[in-house]
């Protein structure tokens, strides 16, 4: 194993062509505050509890409109990028959030007609307004909307506006870089290189690839939930996300060495994605003005 180690020093384990400079990658011990907090019209926990919130509408906005799931996360990248630069005092979350899904559905290849976008982000909104919680349920009864009323030209025209706003406020960078497909690569490259004989825990165990690979999705599905990706790229989330499955099931590497050496993880990045990941699931989905402590488990 110490000669897999290195191999890797210098270069990542990974080539997918990932540039390592990214103008949207901050780290968080350098980051500015959202502009929401700078203003004083929210507190830091409730500027994430709000992201959180407007991120399940945009993944059941995605799920309503038949997007596929790296679109839907494409379109949550460019909502946290937006808010970054822009306060929530100023524009509303769900307008934002619906034209950063028409805009990802372009950008992504996979284009969905405005009318349809509009139609399904109203019924969403109304099952919001009908229900005591901002988060959306099922039990609430869907709303039509005419095609030719006023209403649902007001709300096209805003969305059409907005996706202006928001290329405006991205710089019309509209770059992304996701993190599933490093993750798969990595997975494929541990199992065939650096676990020969499956993985085994501490206890002695095996670990099925699809237990860990599953454990490190719902990891990334979690992390689009919060500022992480403001932090790192997607290659970075991928390793942790590995990271963080072998972690929960006490994997062990073998001959010796750590995963941080065998992924060619930086601590520091390891260390921002945990901070970052539970600070998140401490907030949990609950009403803005709420305090109160998460649905999910820490790592």
């Amino acid at each position: 194993m110490a000669s897999a180690h290195a191999s890797m020093n210098g270069s990542s384990i990974l080539d997918d062509n990932v540039p390592l400079s990214d103008p949207w990658i901050t780290r968080k011990s350098r980051r500015p505050p959202p502009p929401s907090v700078v203003t004083g019209h929210l507190t830091s926990r409730q500027e994430l509890r709000t992201r959180r919130n407007t991120v399940t509408f945009i993944l059941q906005l995605g799920e309503a409109l038949c997007l596929p799931r790296q679109t839907v996360s494409t379109s949550i990248i460019f909502f946290h990028r937006f808010f970054s630069r822009q306060s929530f005092a100023t524009h509303s979350r769900y307008d934002v959030s619906v034209a950063c899904t028409f805009l990802a559905s372009k950008v992504d290849e996979t284009p969905r007609k405005v009318a349809s976008v509009v139609l399904q982000s109203h019924m969403l909104l109304e099952r919001i307004n009908n229900s005591t919680s901002s988060v959306i349920t099922s039990e609430a009864a869907p709303a039509t909307l005419d095609l030719k009323s006023e209403e649902f030209l007001e709300l096209k025209d805003r969305i059409l506006i907005l996706e202006r706003v928001v290329l405006q406020t991205l710089s019309f960078d509209l770059t992304v870089s996701h993190a599933y497909k490093p993750f798969c690569d990595l997975m494929s490259l541990l199992k065939s290189k650096y676990t020969s004989g499956g993985f085994v825990t501490k206890g002695g165990e095996n670990v099925g690839q699809q237990v860990l690979a599953q454990i490190g999705v719902g990891v990334m599905n979690d992390s689009y939930g919060g500022r992480v990706w403001l932090g790192l790229r997607g290659e970075e989330i991928a390793k942790c996300a590995v990271m963080a499955a072998v972690v929960v099931k006490e994997v062990e590497v073998k001959g010796g060495g750590s995963w941080l050496e065998v992924l060619d993880l930086e601590r520091e990045v390891w260390e921002e994605f945990v901070e970052e990941f539970n600070e998140m699931a401490e907030c949990g989905v609950e009403e803005e003005g709420e305090e109160g402590g998460g649905k999910e488990g820490n790592l």
